[in-house]
């Protein structure tokens, strides 16, 4: 009896088998001249191994084999999801003893097209969950007198794959998952009996996959190869770490910043910012060098980043607002005629007050105009200021005119 019912299986499962080696190599001469047009992309196919069991009216549901080969487009849509297409063999057997109604074994070819998501994602670990629609045609290979009498020894039926699994990345070439997933389909016939409910089948499968990519790879597209990435510890599947505005490739290649930190020289602009925006060296935290930082500069001060004396007036903007706390974007803080570094660095005269000397001529004009000395309110000792003498009309300079004569 048992002779009889493996010649049986056998003769039954040998054409699936021989479907099953027409689709592989279908599959994998898909995958190489997509891989021609893809390089950049990273393709892949498994080939899967596992058990399976029916979700039906038996009561005691025996392990079958489940197997099925798959091709995955990883990162095909965004580093997170991934179209996956398989093709399998299931079998799945069970019984009811009290009543024999729904003893069963059946044989069924899935064919699926999956989801992939991956939201944590790193190098070489990736959890991932999954969802898809799929087709599958199922034979009854043992059907007992007493089966329902609409049920159907063989067809094709839609049906929904759901589930999960872990992969891991074994080198640049092989990887290898473990899964399990859950498969509900649109009929009542994956066995003998029938209860108004669809049936459906678990699985748990381990995977061995095979990565038609270059030996350095760059799954996020950011000038790092994949083995870059990890000797960086950046994100293969971010191309800016650390959300500075700048790829990580940028940062190591081009500018030398630090790919997980936005604010490589710590002067409160992010990277991208300096390079793309202000113009800065994202590693000096004061560009120009003119005392105050490219943060402040920008932020505060207003003040050009790239120029360290803003206004042009002999004075760092470092200077005007650390030391002299004149402005560093009025050349003449004062209004009195004289620009800040003049009145700093020729005259030694103050720059925030418009008559130093209170004679009432500006700074501007003792200097400029009256050739007076903008720090002595009497310049010619005559007794009488500047400024009035310059009002009443005698000479700043001359001191015999500042008494009248008898």
């Amino acid at each position: 009896m048992h002779e009889d019912s493996f010649r049986i299986a056998s003769t039954q499962i040998a054409p699936m088998f021989r479907r099953i080696a027409l689709t592989v190599a279908a599959v994998f001469c898909t995958v190489a001249a997509v891989r021609a047009q893809q390089e950049e992309k990273l393709w892949a196919v498994g080939l899967s191994g596992g058990a399976s069991f029916g979700i039906n009216e038996s009561q005691n549901q025996g392990l079958g084999p489940h197997l099925r080969l798959n091709a995955i487009w990883l990162h095909g849509i965004s580093s997170s999801l991934s179209p996956e297409i398989g093709f399998g063999f299931v079998a799945n057997s069970g019984d009811n003893p009290p009543i024999g109604f729904s003893n069963y074994r059946n044989s069924m070819l899935p064919v699926d097209l999956r989801l992939r998501f991956s939201p944590f994602a790193s190098s070489s670990w990736s959890p991932y969950i999954y969802a898809g629609i799929g087709a599958v045609h199922w034979s009854l290979g043992t059907e007992p007198p007493n089966k329902a009498a609409d049920a159907k020894a063989s067809g094709v039926a839609a049906f929904i794959p759901l589930g999960g699994g872990l992969y891991h990345r074994l080198s640049k070439r092989l990887g290898m998952e473990i899964s399990a997933g859950w498969n509900a389909s649109f009929t009542d016939n994956l066995n003998d009996a029938h209860d108004g409910r669809n049936d459906a089948w678990w699985h748990a499968a381990l995977t061995v996959v095979y990565h038609f990519v270059r030996t350095n790879d760059d799954f996020d597209e950011d000038g790092l190869k994949n083995d870059e990435e990890r000797t960086y510890g950046t994100d293969p599947r971010n191309p800016d770490t650390d959300g500075d505005g700048l790829s990580d490739g940028d940062e190591v290649y081009r500018y030398h910043t630090n790919p997980l930190n936005f604010d490589s020289d710590g002067d409160g602009l992010r990277d991208g910012d300096e390079v793309n925006i202000y113009h800065t060296n994202p590693l000096k935290v004061d560009t120009d060098s003119d005392g105050i930082n490219d943060n402040e500069e920008v932020n505060r001060y207003h003040t050009d980043p790239l120029n360290p004396d803003t206004d042009g007036d002999g004075l760092t903007d470092g200077e005007e607002t650390g030391r002299y706390h004149t402005d560093p974007l009025k050349p003449d803080t004062d209004g009195d005629g004289l620009s800040d570094g003049e009145e700093v660095l020729k005259y030694h005269t103050d720059p925030l007050k418009a008559d130093t000397d209170r004679d009432g001529l500006t700074d501007g004009e003792e200097v400029l105009k009256y050739h007076t000395d903008p720090h002595k309110a009497d310049t010619d000792g005559g007794s009488v200021g500047d400024g009035v003498e310059v009002h009443r009309g005698t000479n700043p300079l001359d001191p015999t005119d500042d008494v009248p004569k008898k």
